[in-house]
């Protein structure tokens, strides 16, 4: 039998696995996260929500996302590296996906390299397309850069509308822009 993955919301700050601050923080590029204590401060934020992912009780990843009434963002999933390319990380997207029961929208980097290219295969798998139209990730804070990156969505592609009102949700709640 495969090994069940779980998917644990976070209540409470005292809920964090020691695991996930070293994860989040070695699997994004700096201009792709933010702060630690930006993550601390949108514990409070009824819209944003950490779930965790477990194995036998053994910390493997996360995925932080936003509700929205039109759909789901995922501003960030990760699996440890050591369990990475196990299928935990498939089988919790997949998991995710069909307990949420809604459109889910997130960023991928462009496949201007052989593990970005992975990561878009990888969605793929799980039935996300690519949606046309010009996407920057804004900065986190003045410190950071904007990122050009794609927006993936679950799922159907987003039309031209539904594109620019998701972008527009997606800077005004999740980067203030």
């Amino acid at each position: 039998m495969q090994n069940q993955v779980e998917l644990i919301e976070l209540n409470n700050l005292n809920d964090f696995d020691d695991e996930f601050q070293r994860l989040y923080m070695q699997a994004f590029p700096a201009d792709e996260r933010r702060e630690w204590q930006q993550i601390i401060d949108l514990t409070e934020n009824i819209n944003h929500t950490i779930v965790q992912i477990y194995l036998k009780s053994k910390f493997v990843g996360f995925i932080i996302y936003w509700k929205f009434p039109e759909f789901i963002f995922i501003e960030h999933f990760a699996i440890l590296p050591e369990e990475r390319s196990k299928g935990y990380g498939f089988q919790a997207l997949e998991k995710f996906i069909h307990e949420v029961l809604e459109p889910v929208v997130l960023e991928v980097e462009e496949p201007n390299s052989t593990v970005a290219i992975k990561r878009i295969r990888f969605y793929e798998k799980l039935y996300f397309r690519i949606n046309s139209g010009i996407y920057f990730q804004p900065p986190y804070s003045v410190t950071k850069n904007a990122v050009k990156m794609l927006l993936m969505s679950f799922p159907k592609r987003l039309s031209e509308t539904e594109f620019e009102k998701a972008k527009s949700r997606i800077y005004k709640a999740v980067y203030r822009v």
